[in-house]
């Protein structure tokens, strides 16, 4: 673990309400720091699945408006050889 880690570890617990649940007989425990750290590196990982969807989805928005564009172009040419001739 990270002293950058280690120190939002600490922020956790530091902030962990262990409030009784269901009418007082339940506790809520804080996570274990390798629990802790798991959940964080899963945030991030998803975090990183997001924004690489996100350009992905972009990539292909333009790729489609790439064909779009050689379809308008080949049918101007088609137009002009049709009026030259």
């Amino acid at each position: 673990m990270t002293p950058d880690e280690r120190k939002g570890y600490q922020e956790y617990l530091a902030d962990f309400d262990p409030t009784p649940q269901n009418g007082g007989e339940d506790y809520d425990y804080p996570m274990s720091e390798d629990a802790w750290l798991e959940q964080r590196q899963d945030e991030a990982f998803n975090k990183l699945v997001e924004k690489n969807s996100a350009a992905l989805k972009a990539l292909s928005d333009l790729e489609a408006l790439d064909s779009l564009c050689e379809e308008i172009s080949e049918g101007l040419r088609r137009l002009a050889q049709e009026n030259n001739s």
